[in-house]
């Protein structure tokens, strides 16, 4: 892999928000004295099939009736939703007037990365307990019994311990009840989890005496201690954590691969803690939203946690003697220092209005208690031509990597898309490493955008999405036809020239002009080129009674898009940074003008980048357009050190070797001197190699 592919790329965000200066005026009674109000009449023309889905029930989706599959509709006409566009509006706008990115979820989100130094180092550094949780219903706290360092336990110790077969479940050799071979995939989704291993043994109770030898006696600093049965020793409970892949046992010779141990944790409380659930920020409420979606938690809430019953945690105390995290395994999704929010410049954590919330309004309340009301309004955009009606049923696997793939989502410092991952040595200015919300500094890539394609997915291609094993988690939708056209109204109440200006400018895409083809995305399946569409104003009516259509509506929107811009002067320098890399992003491209495709990596390509130190490029980088543009300009020639090695000789540029290409013979004792090489790049916009060309 020479690059990260991804459907999706970033606006970056700008250090400095935009902040009206009228803000605290706003007002529905009292209007500004150039305030404006009227309508926009907007024409959507959907450029590729697009979908928003129909309301339905749960057990409609379950069985997928027509009112899941069908389009948004009331009485048979099909509609897009005013919330839908205004979404997609009120986006654009905040981009293009610097606004905050303020409506994210604003949790800890939290990292399992056994490849990263900085999560090993926080989990071995602070050296997991293991112990028990239970709620206190009539208190509302949790309770913690630290039951101290867990002991190992190998799964053939448990066989012999317990009469079981649990090192045959573990393998991919037998499946719950069936003694023939079964697929691997199969095997994971069945076999993973703690709840799946527990269930094998039944209502067993996994219960011994144990004592502990070192499970690695020459090394000092392997503090794993092993479980042995002995009748002699400390009372302890065998614990079940998941499973990530197969257990493979050591035969003929071959090593074992594989998680092959569970934990014992012994009798004896050690210490006892209690966190309060109805505290704000508490680190149960962080363990809920960081075990959302796992089975594992769904499985010991309802049989153990509802109940009153205690659970088996992993967790790690704090120089205070508090419990600092928790969770099901002992190499646990570890929580991140902050909340997303704290990883935003310092000025998008601002309670000031913006541009955006002063225009579209904001649930937040002020010091009155009172929110900010919004002063536009976006009706329903009701389909004017029936004969584009739905197409053919589409089916679709929707994944896509977590906030918390810092290759994608986090800001990298870098060249070329590469970064130098070894932080044992630490960061230098030519040495850059991975930053992961692990940092103090680190900080969000930006606004998310699915940039505009020429082709969209075809029937099969969406098919060959869903992977073995992923069937079910498949979404089924029946969009509408490339071409279906769409009326939208919106009204505006007490606006500023200026702030009409914003949105004429958000609804066209930043542009002076209404000729240019760009697009909006809309609804399902963007990551596939569905739901483009182009947005044409066609009409401007003001309270006034004026009515403006043809070349007096450019001439009267090219007015109030320019008192937008007069306004946000003073963000020029970062405005055309930030909207050229929209009005890229919104630009049309074909596959062939790419150098990267607009499309998802397999899930075990996510871990090869990362071990190949690679991040998301800007998007304008990956436009070979623009490539080409910079290639065919003079280069002049950059420092690197040369080296000599095995493979013939080399120079390191920006932290990396690469080979070097001479006209004739090199020169004698190169090894370890400043040189001046031109770059390489090959067709995928990577460094391919350095060409010599002379002593610095």
């Amino acid at each position: 892999m020479t690059q990260i592919r991804a459907p999706y790329n970033f606006v970056p965000l700008s250090e400095k928000v935009f902040f009206p200066d009228w803000a605290d005026k706003i007002s529905h009674d009292l209007p500004f004295q150039d305030g404006l109000n009227g309508c926009l009449s907007v024409n959507i023309k959907a450029v590729t099939p697009i979908f928003v889905r129909n309301g339905h029930k749960r057990d409609e989706k379950d069985s997928r009736t027509g009112d899941y599959l069908s389009f948004s509709s009331v009485n048979n006409s099909f509609f897009l939703p005013a919330s839908t566009i205004k979404g997609c509006v009120r986006n654009v706008l905040e981009i293009i007037s610097f606004c905050k990115m303020s409506r994210i979820n604003d949790r800890r989100y939290s990292i399992r990365d056994l490849h990263n130094q900085d999560y090993t180092g926080k989990i071995n550094g602070n050296k997991p307990h293991c112990g028990y949780m239970s709620f206190d219903r009539q208190a509302q706290t949790i309770i913690f019994e630290d039951h101290g360092t867990p002991l190992w336990i190998d799964v053939e110790d448990i066989d012999y311990l317990f009469g079981s077969r649990q090192s045959d479940k573990l393998s991919d050799k037998l499946s719950d009840k069936l003694s023939d071979k079964i697929t691997r995939s199969s095997w994971v989704n069945n076999n993973k989890t703690a709840k799946a291993k527990i269930e094998l043994f039944g209502c067993k109770k996994l219960t011994g005496t144990f004592s502990s030898r070192k499970l690695n006696p020459r090394n000092p600093a392997d503090y794993r201690c092993l479980a042995e049965h002995d009748p002699q020793g400390q009372p302890g409970t065998v614990v079940f954590t998941g499973q990530p892949s197969p257990y493979e046992p050591k035969r003929d010779g071959r090593k074992g691969s594989g998680k092959h141990h569970e934990f014992v944790f012994l009798d004896g409380v050690a210490a006892t803690y209690t966190v309060d659930i109805k505290q704000d920020g508490n680190i149960f409420e962080d363990f809920c939203f960081i075990y959302k979606d796992s089975e594992d938690w769904k499985y010991y809430k309802t049989e153990k946690f509802d109940k009153g019953d205690k659970v088996p945690v992993f967790m790690t105390i704090n120089e205070e003697g508090k419990v600092d995290s928790f969770g099901l395994s002992y190499m646990y999704r570890f929580p991140f220092p902050k909340p997303t929010k704290q990883y935003l410049p310092q000025e998008h954590r601002s309670d000031r209005y913006d541009l955006s919330e002063c225009i579209f309004g904001t649930d937040r309340q002020d010091a009155a208690g009172e929110a900010l009301k919004g002063r536009v309004w976006f009706s329903n955009a009701f389909l004017q031509n029936p004969s584009h009606a739905q197409e053919q049923e589409l089916e679709v696997y929707m994944a896509s990597p977590r906030p918390t793939y810092y290759p994608i989502y986090l800001q990298q410092k870098g060249s070329d898309g590469n970064v130098v991952t070894n932080r044992k040595r630490g960061e230098t200015k030519d040495k850059p490493v991975y930053k992961t919300m692990l940092d103090n500094d680190a900080q969000l890539k930006g606004w998310k955008r699915y940039p505009a394609r020429e082709e969209y997915a075809d029937a099969q291609a969406l098919k060959d999405t869903i992977e073995e094993g992923q069937e079910s988690n498949a979404n089924h939708f029946v969009p509408l036809r490339a071409g279906s056209e769409f009326i939208l109204k919106i009204k505006f109440h007490n606006l500023r020239p200026c702030e009409l200006g914003a949105l004429i400018s958000a609804i066209n895409l930043n542009l002076k002009s209404r000729g240019d083809q760009l697009r909006h995305s809309i609804g399902f399946a963007k990551p596939y080129g569905y739901g483009q569409c182009s947005f044409n104003i066609t009409e401007l009516s003001l309270q006034q009674g004026e009515t403006f259509t043809d070349e007096a509506l450019g001439t009267k929107l090219k007015g109030y898009v320019d008192c937008f811009a007069e306004t946000i002067k003073d963000f020029s320098e970062q405005s055309k940074k930030v909207c050229d890399e929209l009005k890229q992003m919104a630009t049309p491209v074909t596959k062939e003008q790419l150098w990267s495709p607009l499309e998802y990596m397999e899930l075990k390509e996510h871990i090869g980048a990362k071990t190949a130190g690679l991040y998301l490029q800007p998007y304008s980088e990956l436009v070979k357009v623009e490539r080409k543009r910079t290639e065919q300009r003079p280069r002049e020639s950059i420092q690197a050190v040369a080296t000599m090695g095995f493979s013939g000789t080399q120079a390191t540029y920006n932290g990396r070797n690469y080979p070097i290409e001479f006209d004739g013979q090199p020169p004698r004792r190169l090894s370890g001197r400043q040189i001046l090489v031109d770059v390489v790049y090959s067709k995928g916009g990577n460094i391919q190699k350095l060409k010599f060309k002379g002593l610095a």
